[in-house]
């Protein structure tokens, strides 16, 4: 039974890195992903993960405060009347990137 296992769990471990690769070219085949390698910290795997949370379009982040607010490492208060505190939901992914992308970069 544990041979079983650990047969199971090396072929688990070989499909993980065939999709790596996969996702490695296709993040490779990105307009964007030159811009986005070069930021420190940030390789293919960490670079395919920003632009799935970002959508691939970053555009509509026309500087880099408003990412930063929309990934939630820089929040923004939104107080209006009655309605205190942040409203905003972080994008967990996001700040997942960011995160990663510090301690690899350090």
């Amino acid at each position: 039974m544990v041979r079983d296992l650990a047969l199971e769990l090396l072929g688990l471990h070989e499909k993980i890195h065939e999709l790596d690769k996969l996702i490695e070219a296709r993040f490779r085949e990105h307009e964007l992903a030159p811009v986005i390698s070069s930021m420190p910290g940030i390789g293919p795997l960490l670079g395919a993960e920003f632009l799935a949370a970002t959508g691939g379009d970053l555009s509509r982040f026309p500087s880099a405060d408003r990412l930063a607010a929309f990934s939630g490492v820089a929040p923004v208060p939104r107080d209006s009347g009655n309605v205190n505190g942040n409203l905003h939901r972080p994008r967990r992914y996001l700040q997942r990137v960011f995160y990663r992308s510090a301690g690899n970069s350090a």
